[in-house]
């Protein structure tokens, strides 16, 4: 009994021992697992923390990144904008507007010499008329619409002879009246008994010259006829009863030329006609044809004087536009030597025009003109393309700048008619001006050019501009001669 005893308080004991070995172990184990959970947080927060620092430092270097990204971009695009500007100010700075149009101005202005041309055709007036009224007895019949122009005379005057035609039935020759650094005059001599009325021709120096005529504008060389005209006849006390010139502004406007005839003071009937004609060194002369005749009716100084125009103006100067060329050839070139180009062109079609350093020009005897800038540029073809977006606006600034050719004096307005912008390093564009009174198409083209024979960059613009009558052939000549640019 007393081992059942024995045993049965074992038993009970060693079931305490047990549980409490147990909840031992299971307080161990919520011990090390919320260890375990604490470590787990600590690790977490600092894996945070570093999260949250290595985001910052990233933030930081993205930042600084962009701030570099941006600066070097700004840098760039300051440096393409200084070389854009670099562009336009190397161009601007080859252009001297005032020395264009003093150079214009000194070839093709004869306003200086009006008065004196004005005030010899008033002298001469004077004594025509006093031959006029030396003639007595009555006026022969003459058939004036069949007067034969059958004799000729050449002027000597240096580098300014001229030649007209006469009628041998009415005049026995010419005898200088008076000549001078400006004009000559030239008193016809009658045949005896023919009671023809007086007649004068006065040649003055070029009032044109053909290298220029590109450069001229067409209504100050018209304004000038009618100034000699009405002018003389003005200052002899001359009333106008009739007066005709040229419509530089037509389509069809024909040769320079201005007429007038009145009644003087004096009671009788005179008749003046003014044209450009051309002289031995191929420039363009004034010629006047004065004729008197006595009485107040002007019907046969009228007849007269158209008759002498009529068969001396054959190869009078043309308004731009009546004188175009008959066929694109390619057997010309122009040459612009500093950059060692060549534009095929008529040969013998365009004379070089000096306008100023830069800028290159030609003009043709109908009013055309070639025009060539260009500017060296420090970049080559694909850096070029690479920079299109700061290049091409530098491109289309010598198109719209029309580098020389709004410095022309007289040019009037310029109307864009339509631009051609590829995706390309070409810029072309057409436009509608006025010069001169004159109505004009022109073509551009803008583009790059590398001198083979210096390996340097330019940029460029080519500029024709002709009478819009005209447009169609100098366009084809224009695309000609940009599709086949020459290396010289």
């Amino acid at each position: 009994m007393s081992d059942e005893m024995t045993n049965n308080g074992n038993g009970e004991e060693t079931s305490a021992l047990f549980v409490s070995s147990q909840k031992k172990k299971q307080a161990e184990e919520e011990a090390r697992k919320k260890a375990e959970a604490e470590q787990a947080k600590r690790d977490a927060a600092e894996a945070e923390v570093r999260r949250m620092e290595a985001e910052v430092e990233e933030r930081k270097r993205k930042a600084e990144e962009e701030k570099r990204t941006l600066e070097e971009a700004a840098k760039l695009a300051e440096a393409e904008k200084a070389n854009e500007a670099n562009v336009a100010d190397k161009l601007k700075s080859t252009v001297h507007v005032d020395e264009i149009k003093a150079k214009v101005q000194e070839k093709t202005g004869a306003n200086p010499k009006l008065p004196i041309i004005i005030g010899a055709a008033a002298a001469v007036v004077v004594v025509i008329l006093i031959l006029v009224f030396a003639l007595k007895g009555k006026k022969p019949a003459i058939d004036f619409d069949t007067l034969d122009f059958n004799k000729e005379y050449t002027t000597q005057v240096e580098n300014n002879n001229v030649t007209f035609s006469y009628p041998e039935s009415l005049y026995t020759g010419f005898t200088t009246e008076d000549e001078s650094a400006e004009t000559i005059t030239l008193m016809a001599e009658s045949v005896k008994k023919s009671k023809a009325p007086a007649m004068s021709v006065m040649v003055s120096q070029p009032m044109a010259k053909k290298a220029t005529l590109g450069i001229t504008p067409a209504k100050e060389l018209q304004k000038q006829l009618e100034t000699i005209v009405t002018g003389t006849m003005s200052k002899s006390n001359t009333k106008i009863t009739e007066e005709e010139g040229t419509d530089v502004s037509s389509d069809t406007p024909g040769k320079y030329f201005y007429k007038a005839a009145g009644t003087t003071a004096e009671g009788a009937a005179l008749a003046l006609s003014a044209w450009l004609i051309p002289n031995s060194n191929g420039d363009f002369a004034c010629i006047v044809g004065v004729f008197a005749d006595k009485g107040s009716d002007p019907t046969r100084v009228v007849k007269l004087r158209d008759a002498f125009e009529e068969k001396n103006g054959a190869n009078a100067l043309k308004v731009p536009g009546a004188n175009p060329p008959a066929a694109v050839e390619t057997d010309g070139m122009l040459e612009i030597d500093e950059i060692h180009m060549g534009i095929l062109v008529p040969k013998d079609r365009f004379k070089k025009v000096d306008i100023a350093d830069g800028v290159k020009a030609w003009s043709d005897d109908n009013g055309a003109l070639y025009l060539v800038a260009y500017v060296g540029v420090d970049y080559d073809f694909e850096t070029a393309r690479e920079y299109m977006d700061q290049v091409k606006p530098a491109m289309k600034e010598l198109s719209t700048s029309a580098v020389g050719l709004k410095g022309l004096p007289g040019f009037d307005s310029r109307m864009l008619l339509k631009e051609d912008d590829p995706d390309t390093l070409k810029y072309k564009a057409q436009y509608k001006d006025i010069f001169g009174g004159v109505t004009y198409w022109e073509g551009d083209y803008v583009s790059m050019w590398r001198d083979v024979r210096t390996n340097e960059y330019y940029v460029y613009s080519i500029i024709l501009m002709a009478p819009d009558c005209n447009k169609e052939i100098y366009q084809q000549m224009l695309d000609k001669g940009i599709d086949r640019l020459q290396d010289i």
